[in-house]
């Protein structure tokens, strides 16, 4: 297929160029919103103008899209998916065999996508994890950032949301994850735009921050092989930007970095590679001192022992008197970043009982048997995790001879 030329607008006709895309920029980094949600993400991240980002919407629906000024639009429908994941994967799908239309977004100069999307509805879960596929096939680094719904949206779409982060998980090198509930935990006095805002500006933050990583040259210098060092096979991740002032101001930037919609503190010190990059003015007086370092060590001891980083720093004298960190920490399991536990009630109860692991009573003083148990609560286990257990158990069991008792881990 013929490499696609944005800026002579030589592209193929399922694919609509926005009439101001930008020219003459390098591009590396490439955002596909996928579906309603990914779609105002992206949209959000446009009027922003973040530099050295390319943007993307692919949807079922072209109507969604017409009044997007995003420069590349790639329609995989016409009247959308119904809500149905099945549905947003068959279509994706089919018009991927049918001309490459998902392909030809990745056939340019771009390194590094990211994908976002909504889970929950049909197009989001159901084609996102289908366009992240085809990314990391096209040799692209290939991060996923997904949102899962609010409380209110009920027991099923935020049980599908799951289902959608797990397929989502599979195809992507690192997977971000914004929980629309946490949201009303962290921001309770926002008014409901402005949440929203919010969520969108995880994402433009993340990849505002990938895009400084890789393009502003630093004293310690970070570059894209790192990133992809960090990032590359990842599992779950987190990316967050912080800003601190005035005294202890090092300290003040962590903590900044560490309020997102993207994780809770204590969940970040258990990841298993982390890059951090510092910005401070080169303004003798407003640079960072030695005694400041001490604040970054107290942070960074935090972290488990075997714990890999890599760091550097960068003189940008639009802060003035303020110093910045961003954080990329990869290597959690999915769950750590889902929440499942803030739902409560039908929605917890659900996940765990389709979870649960019936014991003989020869299997009660396996400890090492209960250990693993224990290890993998109920609400918290893979899909297949029960079948693969039981599984196992089943041929030791007939092999025994054992009789079966019916109490539940």
């Amino acid at each position: 297929m013929n490499e696609l030329d944005i800026n002579n607008a030589q592209l193929p006709d399922f694919i609509v160029p926005g009439a101001d895309a930008r020219k003459d920029e390098p591009i590396k980094i490439k955002v596909v919103g996928v579906g309603g949600g990914g779609g105002n993400a992206v949209n959000y991240m446009y009027r922003q103008n973040i530099q050295g980002v390319s943007l993307a919407l692919c949807n079922t629906d072209p109507q969604a899209m017409s009044d997007s000024l995003v420069p590349i639009k790639v329609a995989i429908g016409d009247e959308g998916a119904g809500g149905e994941p099945e549905e947003g994967k068959r279509l994706a799908e089919e018009y991927e065999q049918k001309d490459g239309r998902i392909s030809a977004l990745f056939e340019d100069e771009t390194r590094m996508v990211f994908i976002t999307a909504g889970m929950g509805g049909g197009t989001g879960t159901g084609a996102g994890p289908v366009v992240a596929r085809i990314a990391k096939e096209k040799g692209m680094l290939t991060v996923g950032i997904v949102t899962i719904p609010f409380l209110f949206e009920g027991e099923p779409k935020i049980l599908q949301a799951f289902a959608g982060v797990e397929e989502m998980r599979k195809h992507v090198d690192a997977l971000l994850v914004i929980n629309n509930e946490r949201l009303c935990k962290i921001y309770p006095d926002l008014s409901w735009t402005n949440a929203f805002s919010k969520a969108d500006d995880a994402l433009a933050n993340a990849a505002r921050s990938i895009a400084e990583l890789v393009s502003k040259n630093g004293k310690i210098n970070l570059d894209f092989a790192d990133v992809r060092t960090t990032l590359k096979n990842g599992g779950a991740a987190v990316i967050s930007t912080g800003e601190g002032e005035g005294e202890h101001r090092m300290s003040k930037a962590i903590q900044n970095a560490l309020i997102s919609p993207l994780l809770k503190e204590s969940d970040i010190y258990d990841s298993e590679r982390v890059l951090f990059n510092l910005y401070f003015s080169p303004e003798e007086s407003d640079e960072l001192r030695i005694e400041e370092s001490k604040e970054l060590s107290a942070f960074m001891t935090r972290f488990k022992k075997r714990v890999k980083v890599i760091w550097g720093y960068t003189h940008d004298s639009s802060l003035g008197k303020k110093v910045k960190i961003t954080i990329l920490a990869t290597g959690f399991e999915v769950s750590d970043l889902t929440f499942k536990g803030e739902y409560g009630g039908d929605a917890d109860e659900h996940i765990a009982q389709s979870q649960y692991i019936v014991l003989r009573p020869d299997q009660l003083d396996n400890n090492e048997l209960i250990d693993k148990l224990e290890n993998a609560p109920a609400y918290d286990r893979p899909k297949d995790f029960r079948d693969n257990f039981e599984g196992g158990e089943k041929q030791r069991h007939e092999e025994s001879g054992s009789s079966r008792r019916s109490i539940k881990f």
